[in-house]
């Protein structure tokens, strides 16, 4: 059955608000108008027929969009073709919407755009979709895709307002410029002149580079993570430094002809600013941007569809990874349409925005643009293990019990009629756990997979609890056991007896 794509539902805390009514946006103030030869291109590519399914509650429907062509100036003729509905207000935000179907929008804008994780609702992100391919003349495909948005032309509003942010989040270990700025400035002052680094792969070996004045074979303490957001393997005395422990001596390397030598005020200000980008040495700061990493590489593609979206220069291309990323970016749904029950069981799967194996006949045709080029698309977690990921989400399931539950999963159960309601830790990090887990659960029963983690629980607020009575279907209540605990001990990932973890990891598991 051919699904037309639909509009963003708005969330919070994922129950549905205003009735499931797509997100209302001020008209922009420059006036959009259907008689505009953009817009007349466009919306001649959408027969009246693709607008039945939004508007068929209204006569006259085969008129509306030949009346609003040619009459679009002259309300008289419009008041007696159009409902009371469709007067003026209706006639401009489609118009609206066919003009931010023709928004400049380059591929360096889609780039940054999966680069900083910027999410859209989806018929925002559509518009944006349709403007590249106007701008870089791919007509006929721009008038393909146009095709199959009568539903939200007619319904939404598909601009992006001006003076609105948008929601962005910026990448997990992000380069920072301060401290690449501060090295070239400390380089600068021993007359030696080093390039910006854009990131930390480029950082890394410049930091190596780094000695102190007096001894000058004392190297910056690197940490361990940094070599592994940069993708480099780290020398042998950064290795040594690493078996002594974090917080221990700084390694100790002869200095080199293309050693970047510091005064003692420079080196220690270096070193300062390497320590605080990321606490390490602190398990709880390690654990969490562990997941949060996870969460990107999982949840959200994260490094597969950036590193095949900034090397192509196919618009197509592009801009098909943009919209598989924003569909990845929508915000889960868990009520109904009222916002005042919870969704029951599979019924959340049966949502286009919860579910991403459900494709709507928008993205059908980008992906045949996208193919019709000699380099082909490609969906999937690239070179990921599934069983490795499902390990290494287990295995931090099992940290965040040890950290804040002392390796207890009964510290971190509410009990009814207990006072009390803090001390299990920031819970909505391991509930991101298990939607991480239920989705390489599904990953793998789409690879063949049958044997995977069981159920695993979600903790629940107390107010929650005590409203609905809902002790029972707490993360851990009634020592319940969860999936995971019993996945670990099946996979040899930790000791029959106590908590501790094997030494032999897979590599994809081990910590920053």
């Amino acid at each position: 059955m051919a699904i037309l794509l639909p509009y963003t539902l708005q969330t919070y805390v994922g129950m549905i608000q205003n009735g499931g009514s797509p997100k209302y946006r001020r008209l922009p103030r420059k006036g959009a108008h259907l008689a505009d030869p953009g817009c007349e291109k466009l919306s001649k590519a959408l027969p009246p027929s693709y607008l039945r399914g939004e508007l068929e509650k209204y006569n006259q429907i085969e008129t509306v969009m030949e009346e609003a062509i040619k009459h679009v100036r002259r309300r008289s003729k419009l008041q007696s073709v159009f409902p009371a509905i469709y007067r003026d207000e209706t006639v401009k935000r489609y118009a609206a919407n066919l003009s931010a179907c023709k928004s400049d929008v380059s591929k360096e804008d889609l780039k940054n755009y999966i680069r900083v994780r910027t999410r859209f609702d989806l018929e925002q992100a559509a518009a944006v979709v349709v403007s590249a391919f106007v701008k870089y003349g791919y007509v006929d495909g721009a008038v393909r895709l146009v095709r199959e948005l009568g539903g939200v032309l007619a319904a939404s509003c598909m601009w992006v307002e001006p003076n609105v942010p948008l929601p962005t989040q910026q990448a997990v270990f992000n380069c920072p410029e301060s401290l690449a700025r501060k090295l070239q400035l400390s380089a600068a002052k021993t007359g030696m002149e080093i390039p910006l680094a854009a990131n930390y792969r480029e950082l890394v070996p410049l930091l190596m580079r780094v000695r102190r004045c007096k001894p000058d074979t004392r190297c910056l303490n690197i940490p361990q993570w940094m070599f592994e957001e940069a993708g480099l393997e780290p020398p042998a005395h950064f290795k040594a430094a690493f078996c002594r422990g974090n917080g221990a001596t700084n390694p100790v390397a002869p200095s080199e002809a293309n050693s970047i030598i510091l005064s003692r005020k420079h080196f220690r200000c270096d070193q300062r600013q390497i320590y605080r980008l990321f606490r390490y040495w602190k398990p709880d700061i390690r654990l969490r941007k562990s997941i949060k990493k996870l969460e990107n590489k999982v949840l959200h593609g994260g490094s597969w569809i950036q590193q095949r979206a900034l090397d192509t220069d196919d618009v197509a291309l592009i801009c098909y990874y943009f919209f598989h990323f924003q569909r990845r970016l929508q915000r889960k749904v868990v009520s109904d349409i009222t916002g005042c029950s919870f969704l029951g069981k599979g019924e959340g799967a049966q949502l286009y925005q919860n579910n991403l194996a459900i494709k709507s006949t928008f993205e059908k045709v980008l992906l045949d643009i996208a193919e019709s080029n000699g380099e082909g698309v490609i969906v999937a977690m690239g070179d990921e293990d599934t069983l490795a990921l499902i390990d290494e989400t287990c295995l931090l399931m099992k940290e965040y019990v040890d950290i804040y539950g002392g390796g207890s999963t009964e510290k971190l159960s509410f009990k009814k009629g207990e006072a009390g309601g803090r001390g299990r830790g920031p819970v909505d990090e391991y509930n991101l756990l298990c939607d991480v887990l239920a989705h390489l659960r599904q990953q793998a029963g789409d690879e063949g997979i049958l044997d995977v983690p069981g159920p695993t629980r979600k903790f629940l607020a107390k107010d929650i609890m005590h409203w609905n009575n809902a002790w029972d279907d707490d993360a851990f209540a009634g020592g319940r056991r969860a999936g995971w605990e019993d996945w670990l001990q099946q996979r040899a990932l930790i000791e029959d007896e106590g908590w501790d973890v094997v030494v032999r990891q897979s590599s994809s598991t081990k910590g920053a």
